[in-house]
């Protein structure tokens, strides 16, 4: 998911725990160059992995991808 805003561009990977998580959407954002696109852009872009509760009781952690 890609959210823009005035001064930020962010790219977000969202997981359940049970698939993967954290880790696993830290790896994708990597893997396939999420920011990439972007990266020309003079706003700021943010990529941010985050991991989500499989039984919908909402967000377990989250973190910026460097």
């Amino acid at each position: 998911m890609v959210v823009q805003t005035t001064n930020y561009i962010y790219v977000l990977e969202l997981k359940l725990s049970n698939n993967g998580g954290i880790d696993a959407a830290t790896e994708q954002i990597r893997a396939k160059q999420y920011i990439e696109p972007f990266k020309a852009d003079k706003q700021k872009v943010v990529a941010l992995a985050i991991e989500l509760d499989e039984k919908g009781k909402g967000l377990v952690d989250w973190k910026e991808v460097d």
